[in-house]
């Protein structure tokens, strides 16, 4: 998933590439460029911890134990 957030030519990069348009089209002010840019950061924060969890684990339940067999 991560792989292709960052790819070039991926979602993250068509992302950015937009929101610097905006602005030098004046559409976006510095202050919300930086907003914009900080919600990006976060989101990659939010995917990479999702994903290396995700790695680690390779299941969404893990077994604690056996009861009957």
């Amino acid at each position: 998933i991560l792989y292709n957030i960052l790819k070039p030519g991926g979602i993250m990069e068509r992302e950015v590439n937009r929101i610097l348009k905006d602005f030098e089209k004046g559409h976006l002010t510095r202050r919300q460029v930086i907003v914009k840019l900080g919600g990006l950061v976060a989101f990659l924060s939010g995917v990479g911890q999702a994903s290396s969890q995700y790695q680690k684990s390779g299941s969404t339940f893990e077994a604690t134990g056996i009861n009957h067999i």
